[in-house]
């Protein structure tokens, strides 16, 4: 029997208390330092010291804030791996392909926006503290929040908005005007106002496996020169690389020179892996042919965690008493996109707006802003739910790349360009809104609307590849280049949130339904003609329009004699691709097929 924990009696008083010094909450003192620095901040972590962890992977949305808002620009450059953005890899049925053979969707140039990092959670999370120390914020590891038995039955959190939150830990007990909890999982706040359910409200249950390695072969060294060439000799080692499979994903993120992270992340429903060591992971991802020829001989499991299942939501992120949850304390759906690092970004951002707002007695503009933050949030894990429900899109190149990309311009359309101008547009329209505004959980943004149609229009996609037996068809000697459309790359870089965003959303939405009507065309024997897709297809993703009703308009055109037209310009997935831009710099644009190389 464990002895109770005797508490130290001092008595600490902030005005800023924050559980958990990881990145959320690290980043949040960070950024709270630098923007309201009148603010005396305390970070409290049960850890002594960190080791790795997931959230290594970050986005465009992290890096800025990163660089922006936390001044951490030169330690990332220097201390940790710039990203070279997010690759994927499709496989066939049976997992046999050597890698040089599996289709690919990845950048062969470098970004020119915001490229994010890799990160080497174990040093990132001590540096963290260590600067954050430096600009006076004070830090304590080894600080555990205490349960009631450990307090003869005090509570261990008190909240009062009026005289002051209280904590009490092995530290002592602290006292707080506004309290952050960004203790992960643990959550010890969330967990005792009961903010997040015990069963994810999902029909779609997501787990996951994880070690890191050493001893593992560098992606950069399989294959020919031919192969390396295919992206002009970068680093594809510093992607963030996907293997892609029918229910399930493998990520393989480089942490460090010699060290990488790999685990696996499925759909319970469909595929339930239950695995208790990093060895049981080795087994697995030996049984592909393409991580098998990676791991090599030498591969050895560092350490290994698992979640199952991985989904959390708060019913509340932000409240009118003063305390706040951010990072994976409030929300985690699943880690493919590596979306974390952003939600966090967002979260954290939030959160200093309602401090700063509360702090000069706004309450009209704080209210606004608060309910209109948890309506965000809340959004957010419900799109996500949406989003990752359908696993068996993952493992179709088809079906894939071309939803992956459509999501991926929708993110550069909207909500890079909104980090980027600090989320002032935002802010301008939830402090015009009232209470009768509509907004809503469940009344969804443009961006998210159209995500939610893409979905659709890739499931129905998917249905039709299955019927066909075509789901593996283009999954051997592809590739996609993922690099961002110029047109919107400049979009982004301008902050134009006027008719710039719709005209790009338009076209995105034309390429990737034209993408799947043109691939269905291909696999029926039906030749396309573009006078009929233009007059049946409507560009407009908030209609009930679906692949089948063009379709069918196709099939009758073909059925009749009809001589088809071509489209004046060639379609990449991304969009319409300018002549002259293509003549200059086809990579882009380039889309290699197992046949041929064919621009589409």
């Amino acid at each position: 029997m464990e002895a109770k924990v005797k508490m130290v009696k001092a008595d600490i008083s902030c005005d800023v208390l924050i559980i958990g010094a990881g990145m959320a909450g690290g980043c949040l003192a960070r950024q709270l330092r630098f923007e309201q620095p009148d603010l005396k901040i305390v970070v409290i972590d049960a850890k002594e010291e960190f080791s790795y962890w997931v959230g290594e992977s970050t986005i465009e949305v992290f890096d800025d804030y990163a660089i922006r808002n936390l001044r951490i620009g030169p330690y990332l450059l220097s201390r940790q791996i710039p990203k070279h953005g997010l690759r994927f890899w499709f496989d066939s049925k049976e997992k046999n392909l050597p890698i040089v053979e599996l289709s690919e969707q990845g950048r062969s140039r470098y970004t020119v926006l915001n490229r994010g990092a890799q990160i080497n959670r174990a040093t990132f999370d001590r540096d963290l503290c260590e600067m954050n120390r430096e600009i006076g914020i004070e830090v304590l590891l080894n600080t555990r929040v205490l349960t009631g038995s450990d307090t003869d039955g005090l509570p261990d959190i008190e909240i009062d908005r009026e005289t002051g939150h209280t904590v009490r830990t092995t530290a002592g007990t602290f006292h707080c005007k506004y309290l952050v909890d960004a203790g992960g999982r643990s959550s010890p706040l969330a967990r005792k106002l009961k903010l997040v359910p015990q069963t994810p409200d999902t029909p779609y249950p997501k787990g996951s496996y994880w070690s890191r390695f050493e001893g593992c072969h560098s992606i950069d060294d399989m294959g020919d020169e031919s192969w390396r060439r295919r992206v002009d000799f970068t680093l594809r080692w510093a992607s963030t690389n996907h293997f892609m499979y029918d229910g399930y994903w493998i990520w393989l993120i480089p942490v460090s020179e010699k060290i990488v992270s790999i685990g696996v992340t499925f759909d319970i429903k469909s595929h339930d892996f239950t695995m208790k060591s990093g060895e049981n992971l080795l087994d697995f991802l030996r049984q592909h042919r393409a991580l098998s020829e990676l791991l090599g001989d030498q591969a050895r499991p560092l350490d290994f965690f698992g979640i199952k299942p991985m989904e959390r939501g708060a019913r509340q992120f932000f409240s009118m008493d003063r305390w706040y949850l951010t990072g994976m304390s409030g929300i985690f759906v699943d880690p493919l996109f590596s979306s974390t690092s952003g939600q966090i970004a967002l979260s954290n951002s939030l959160i200093s707006q309602l401090i700063a707002a509360d702090k000069v007695g706004d309450t009209v503009r704080l209210e606004r802003r608060l309910r209109h933050f948890n309506i965000i949030m809340r959004n957010i894990y419900l799109r996500q739910i949406a989003e990752f429900s359908n696993y068996h899109r993952l493992g179709s190149f088809d079906a894939f790349v071309n939803w992956q990309t459509l999501r991926y311009h929708s993110i550069l359309n909207y909500e890079v360009p909104l980090k980027h101008a600090d989320y002032v547009p935002l802010m301008e329209k939830i402090d015009s809104h009232d209470d009768n505004c509509g907004c809503r959980v469940g009344a969804f943004s443009e961006s998210q609307q159209l995500g939610f149609a893409g979905d659709r229009i890739a499931d129905e996609f998917v249905k039709f590849i299955d019927c066909k037996d075509q789901y593996y068809a283009r999954n051997r000697d592809c590739f996609h280049e993922k690099t961002e459309r110029p047109a919107t790359r400049k979009k982004t870089v301008e902050l134009d949130f006027g008719e710039a965003v719709l005209k790009e959303s338009l076209l995105n939405w034309e390429a990737f339904f034209r993408y799947y009507i043109v691939r269905m065309c291909e696999i029926e024997g039906i030749p396309f003609d573009e006078e009929t897709f233009s007059a049946t297809f409507r560009c407009d993703w908030n209609t009930s329009q679906t692949l089948a009703e063009v379709f069918d308009a196709l099939r009758c055109a073909a059925d009749s004699g009809k001589k088809p037209t071509s489209p004046e310009y060639m379609w990449d997935l991304k969009g319409p691709i300018d002549p002259s831009m293509a003549e200059v710099d086809p990579w882009w644009c380039r889309f290699v097929t197992s046949k041929s190389k064919t621009v589409l």
